[in-house]
């Protein structure tokens, strides 16, 4: 683990506005079979913060690569797959066709429509999204 967390501390995942990393908890280490966009990818589950961190090996060592992270409300509501918890995600990666975009994102999921049609037409910045999930209940 330390490699990677030297890698994430190396990047500028804080820069782009990621909260820092769990010092402690479990984490799940994702080696895929095919390594087209990244070499490992970190799962971090820790309260009502989700995240995925990925990493490139470069010369040996792991380079921070991308990550996005989910911020879970405790508002939930419905759609057509259940009932579903509220949700910011900021996303970010250097790597084309991983799944997100190269470069970031903004994201909206939840009841509130103004703040739907916001990220639905990409206006939700990173500083926005931290001053709605520092809002939300613990």
């Amino acid at each position: 683990m330390k490699p990677y967390q030297e890698a994430a501390l190396r990047s500028i995942r804080v820069d782009l506005g990621f909260t820092p990393l769990p010092s402690s908890g479990p984490v799940q280490i994702e080696i895929p079979r095919s390594k087209a966009h990244y070499d490992a990818m970190l799962h971090i589950e820790q309260g009502s913060v989700s995240r995925t961190v990925a990493f490139l090996v470069r010369d040996g060592l792991p380079v921070w690569s991308g990550e996005q992270e989910i911020h879970y409300s405790q508002r939930q509501f419905e759609t057509v797959d259940g009932t579903v918890r509220e949700q910011l995600v900021i996303s970010y990666s250097t790597v084309k066709g991983s799944g997100t975009p190269m470069g970031g994102y903004v994201d909206y999921w939840g009841p509130d429509s103004a703040l739907q049609q916001r990220a639905n037409q990409h206006q939700l910045s990173v500083a926005d999204a931290k001053r709605l999930w520092e809002a939300w209940p613990k």
